[in-house]
């Protein structure tokens, strides 16, 4: 079971003497490169824009509707209001922080494919950043981007497919890092909320609750299922999902993350505290695996390490941990995912039967809750399994894959 590495360094590494130019002053494609390009790859159609436009607005209204559930819980508590406040500006200061990190690093490294950025264009990157609002600059540019890959007459199309992958990886792994930062821990407190106000009995405020639970849920599972598809999508060297795998994998982490979501919120109803101290054991044991694997994910494109960066990074996807598993090291996987998910299934069993314990036997989702808990985690990895044996792009023909 082959994963893909959560790398983000130059789609290529090449030296400067491989870099040749025509009569047009057009780059000439290294032999990765060419390869990239001549994958048979998703192309890029207006379709496609027009998704990148619709998340960029999804994206606004995302911080948008964190900042109004702020609102709304300063008036329930202020602790609910400090800790989503908090998750909040974590999750914004992190991926800007990120954002603005790749595109210094992107400048030193003088990829050729990318355009000469004008002194006026770092400046509205730089505001857009000091106002955490990065990813909307970067949302915008790969719109543009794919504007001119659609366009077949333009003749630096070729270098705008790959502007194109690069910043989809980029804001993918974004989305990734500020939806677990921020949506996963908000989503444990709204379901914490629901199960303390013994489900649905005010049904205006606990509906919109519900609402917000299943699009935090999918929201998650969509920024994982996304990342792993856009990984793949800038390697020349690994195969493409198809439509039918993408959306099993999307089902199965709904399934994972769900089942991990309701332990632990069940758990936080009965034993208070005690949730932090395990969370922040988990972390911590998650992070000190990262360190052991020697993970190199910030390296520079010639190979040299960052060692502050990198210990930083493990420490940010140590949250993402917590709640399921993301491979940050190129090499086989099957034994860190049989490891993961197995201390997953014994610390969701574990939360929810202490939950069952202690709680209120008049409770009328007690039992569901327990099923749900270990049903969800059994079917999301079920639906994993048969994603890696019959629906991974290694094992399907390529006329199969897109």
């Amino acid at each position: 079971m082959k994963h893909f590495v959560l790398h983000r360094q130059p789609l290529v590494k090449r030296d400067d003497t491989e870099l040749s130019h025509d009569s047009t002053d057009r780059p000439c494609f290294s032999q990765i490169e060419s390869e990239l390009l001549k994958k048979d790859e998703e192309p890029v159609v207006p379709i496609s824009v027009a998704m990148v436009s619709i998340t960029m607005f999804t994206y606004a209204m995302d911080v948008a509707s964190s900042v109004a559930l702020c609102f709304w819980l300063f008036d329930i508590g202020r602790w609910w209001w400090w800790m989503t406040i908090g998750f909040l500006l974590a999750s914004l200061f992190l991926v800007n922080m990120f954002s603005i990190r790749w595109y210094i690093h992107d400048h030193q490294e003088e990829k050729p494919y990318l355009p000469e950025v004008t002194p006026s264009h770092w400046i509205m990157r730089g505001l857009f950043h000091a106002m955490l609002l990065g990813p909307l600059i970067r949302y915008w540019e790969l719109f543009l981007y794919g504007l001119h890959t659609c366009d077949k007459s333009d003749p630096k199309r070729n270098q705008y497919r790959l502007m194109f992958l690069q910043e989809d990886r980029d804001v993918s792994t974004l989305a990734l890092v500020g939806s677990f930062v921020k949506s996963a821990p908000l989503l444990v407190l709204q379901m914490y909320l629901l199960t303390q106000n013994s489900f649905f009995i005010d049904l205006s405020a606990n509906r919109a609750q519900a609402i917000n639970l299943v699009t935090s849920l999918v929201e998650l599972s969509l920024a994982q299922s996304s990342y792993h598809r856009a990984l793949r999508r800038s390697s020349p060297y690994k195969k493409n999902m198809n439509k039918v795998g993408a959306f099993i994998q999307l089902f199965s982490h709904c399934c994972v993350i769900g089942s991990r979501v309701i332990a632990l919120a069940v758990f936080a109803t009965a034993y208070g505290h005690w949730i932090v101290i395990f969370v922040a054991g988990h972390w911590a044991l998650m992070t000190i695996w990262l360190v052991f694997l020697r993970t190199n994910s910030c390296a520079t494109a010639s190979g040299q390490p960052r060692p502050i960066e990198e210990l930083f990074f493990n420490v940010v996807i140590g949250v993402i941990y917590v709640f399921c598993f993301v491979n940050v090291k190129d090499e086989p996987t099957r034994w860190k995912y049989t490891i993961f998910y197995i201390i997953i299934w014994i610390e969701n069993v574990a939360l929810v039967i202490l939950w069952f314990l202690k709680a209120d036997h008049d409770l009328w989702y007690r039992i569901p809750l327990l099923a749900s808990v270990v049903l969800s985690l059994a079917i999301g990895l079920a639906l994993l399994a048969v994603y890696y044996q019959f629906l991974h792009p290694n094992k399907l023909p390529r006329n199969a894959q897109e």
